[in-house]
Order: structure tokens, then C-alpha cells, then sequence
């Protein structure tokens, strides 16, 4: 996956980092190997550091927006349609549960979206802008980088793994979590 990324990156320039990065935003694509690249990238090629910066951060919020018209385009409507759907018991999908996070949100909406996108763009600035610049100060070794942060996110990833098994099982077998 890497490699192909890599060879899309270095045909399409910015246009390629805009794109891996907004559609990172809604499919596991490894953002770390892509910006890491991308700043090493800049080294040795036509690719300014500051536009790497600007486009990884537009980037992200294409595919804020993108996952913000998803919603509204599965709006609470279309979502109780499937609650009553063949497809309720693989996704979990309960009318109750749709009720309660539309009332949740009313209470909680504003904050939610103030921590919930506001927060994330300036961390993804931040995020984007420090990856740029390993990529280019490490130059030719940025794969180093990429073999530790894939480290992290393969542990991170672990435990949320073994949480969701644990739920799901536990609310299979006793409608209570283990813990």
C-alpha cells in the first residue's frame, strides 16, 4: 500500500497529497507514510514545505466536509429505516439508540462540534506541519519514522480492537459490559 502511494505521490505532487489526505479522512489510509513522504519529497523535488503544510490541511477539512454531507445524507430519517432493516443486527442499529444521541446532541451539539471539528483542524495543522518537517529534515531516512509511528498506531489500534470484542461479546452474552 505504501509503495503505491509513494508512486502516485511522486506523478501527481500536490494534487496526490490532497487527495490521499482527504480521502484519509474516511478510509484507513496510513497519513503517517504519506505526509512523512511527502515532506521528503520536498528535498529533492518542486515541492514547497509551507504548500505541502497548506494542502495536507485542506485536505482534512475536504474530508471533514465529505463526511459531513454523508451525514446529512443518512439523516435521522434514513437512519430509522434501518433500524427496521435486514442490516439492523449486523451494524447494532436500535431506534432507541438513534433517539438518544439525537437527544444528546440537542443538549451537547455546539460543544461537540467546537472539540469535535474545530479542535481536530488546528490539530491537524499542527499534526501535519510536524510530520512535513521530519520528513524533511530527516531527508532520505524517513522511514524511520514511518516503521515508529506504525508502532503506535498498530498498539493504539490493538487495544481499541480488544475493547470493541469485549463489548460485543459481553452484550451478546449478558446485555453488560465486563468491565
Amino acid at each position: 500500500m505504501q509503495n503505491f502511494i509513494i508512486n502516485l505521490m511522486n506523478e501527481f505532487g500536490y494534487l496526490g497529497i490532497f487527495s490521499f489526505i482527504t480521502f484519509e479522512n474516511i478510509f484507513p489510509l496510513p497519513r503517517e507514510a504519506i505526509l512523512t513522504f511527502s515532506f521528503y519529497m520536498a528535498t529533492y523535488s518542486y515541492l514547497k514545505i509551507f504548500i505541502i503544510i497548506i494542502i495536507a490541511t485542506f485536505g482534512s477539512l475536504t474530508g471533514a466536509i465529505i463526511l459531513y454531507y454523508a451525514g446529512k445524507i443518512f439523516n435521522e430519517e434514513r437512519l430509522l429505516i434501518f433500524t427496521k432493516s435486514k442490516y439492523r443486527k449486523i451494524l447494532k442499529l436500535k431506534e432507541k439508540d438513534i433517539k438518544n444521541c439525537k437527544e444528546w446532541f440537542l443538549q451537547r451539539g455546539e460543544k461537540c462540534i467546537f472539540f469535535g471539528r474545530f479542535i481536530p483542524f488546528i490539530r491537524s495543522l499542527i499534526w501535519n506541519s510536524i510530520l512535513i518537517l521530519l520528513g524533511f529534515y530527516i531527508g532520505k531516512n524517513w522511514l524511520i519514522i514511518i516503521k515508529i509511528l506504525k508502532t503506535y498506531t498498530i498498539a493504539i489500534l490493538s487495544i481499541i480492537l480488544i475493547i470493541t470484542i469485549i463489548y460485543f461479546i459481553s452484550e451478546n452474552n449478558s446485555n453488560k459490559l465486563l468491565f
